[in-house]
């Protein structure tokens, strides 16, 4: 409907206008007439009337209707807009991997056949026994072994007597196991830290300034000795270290 009253509306502007022009050309054409009929009858009455007026100039013609404006031409619909475009739709969810079947169980390998058992060897022919073994002979008991002798240093001592020892100290000083030595090669022995022999090593050895050697075991290490400083207390050294030889022995052996 809206495009034929567009199509419409062109035609009908043209026939107004086609209208109006024809109603112009009339009304000029009679108002041309209507002059030369007036001009013609007052060319007859000329003679016997005064001389015509002037002749009155047309009256205005009315003016001409205006062609009516055309109407703007109706504005055209909006196209149709395409339809939007559909979200697309959620792909489904991708299937999930089948889990993994555990390994089947390993078939249990065969077990290696079992030995045959040997068979029995035939019964060998009985051996004759052998001479029955002579009794050892009883051994020689052993001989005590001999103390090693002392190995004799190279000193010289002093020998004095004391209430129950007689005692003997060394003129230089010695390592421990030449001392130890130095006293058995004399038949005597290094003195020991007990109260019998304090007296003697108080005079031979702290009062007099010197270090003296005590008994102890042969492979002690360090070993004992008495301070030259003086003093009630033994104290230990290397054995390396020389020192006088203090040796005693019983009272009721001669001194040498």
């Amino acid at each position: 409907m809206t495009r034929l009253a567009a199509s419409s509306s062109p035609h009908r502007a043209m026939t107004s206008r086609l209208v109006l022009l024809a109603v112009v050309a009339v009304l000029c054409l009679m108002a041309s007439q209507g002059v030369n009929a007036q001009i013609i009858i007052v060319e007859g009455t000329a003679e016997k009337s005064p001389p015509p007026k002037a002749p009155q100039p047309p009256s205005p013609q009315p003016p001409s209707p205006q062609p009516p404006s055309p109407q703007p031409p109706s504005p055209q619909p909006p196209s149709p807009q395409p339809p939007s475009p559909q979200p697309p739709s959620p792909q489904p969810p991708s299937p999930q991997p089948p889990s993994p079947q555990p390994p089947s169980p390993q078939p249990p390998s065969p077990q290696p056949p079992s030995p045959k058992p040997p068979s029995p060897k035939p019964p060998s022919p009985p051996s004759p026994k052998p001479p029955s073994p002579k009794p050892p002979s009883p051994k020689a008991p052993y001989a005590p072994r001999k103390p090693e002798a002392p190995k004799k240093v190279k000193a010289k001592g002093k020998k004095f007597k004391g209430k129950k020892w007689n005692y003997m100290i060394s003129d230089s000083m010695l390592e421990f196991k030449e001392a130890d030595n130095f006293c058995k090669s004399a038949g005597y022995v290094l003195v020991s830290p007990v109260e019998d022999t304090s007296d003697a090593v108080d005079s031979a050895c702290n009062h007099s300034g010197k270090g003296c050697w005590l008994s102890s075991d042969e492979n002690a290490d360090p070993c004992t000795y008495v301070n030259s400083k003086g003093g009630d207390k033994a104290y230990v050294n290397d054995c390396k270290v020389k020192n006088y030889a203090l040796c005693y022995g019983p009272a009721d052996k001669p001194l040498r």
